[in-house]
């Protein structure tokens, strides 16, 4: 594993993430993003060929930290 800092821009959710189905509910997490922030890194791999990356894990704080 390897801990890298990816523009914004270069992110999207990957249709295998697990949560991809369904309305989000970021209501117990927001709070806490809005305080201290992303705490826990995306799990991202990725995207073919292009220079993107998809967002395999944590749909929900990437939602929260960047409405």
């Amino acid at each position: 594993m390897e801990l890298k800092h990816i523009e914004m821009a270069k992110l999207f959710v990957s249709p295998a993430n697990m949560r991809a189905k369904g309305k989000l509910d970021l209501s117990h997490i927001l709070p806490s993003i809005r305080a201290r922030g992303v705490l826990v890194p995306l799990i991202v791999r990725p995207a073919g060929d292009e220079d993107r990356f998809e967002i395999v894990a944590g749909k929900r704080r990437y939602h929260a930290a960047f409405p």
